[in-house]
């Protein structure tokens, strides 16, 4: 039990399943599940933007005849695993849109710079 300014409250951990409804009151029930299910207005309305309208929406023409190679890679969402896979350099990377390979950037004049992975897995598998 715990006073703040003269008042009693009283904390406990109820489990809340269906087995534990049947000792709850209707109202506690009817409250907790609303809880529960709410989405809350600011998920609502970000669905809302995304949801489809009947306007088509237009086609990039880079994309309109990009190659795609179902190879099986998967790019991971946590961009921090995100390395080149010729060098594991992790800075300056480039995504091949085709077929998922992560490379570095291009080597500078000087030969500074990074790993040159994108430009030669280009050069290598056909200009795609």
């Amino acid at each position: 039990m715990a006073r703040a300014g003269g008042s009693c409250a009283v904390t406990a951990e109820v489990p809340y399943n269906e087995d534990s409804k049947s000792a709850l009151p209707t109202g506690v029930c009817l409250s907790a599940d609303s809880v529960i299910v709410h989405s809350g207005m600011a998920v609502v309305i970000d669905l809302a933007a995304w949801e489809l309208d009947d306007v088509p929406k237009p086609v990039s023409k880079y994309a309109a005849d990009l190659p795609f190679v179902d190879n099986g890679v998967a790019v991971s969402p946590d961009p921090n695993q995100w390395k080149c896979e010729k060098s594991g350099s992790a800075e300056n990377l480039w995504l091949n849109l085709s077929d998922g390979y992560i490379g570095g950037g291009r080597k500078n004049w000087d030969g500074s710079g990074g790993s040159n992975g994108a430009l030669d897995h280009f050069n290598d598998t056909g200009n795609h």
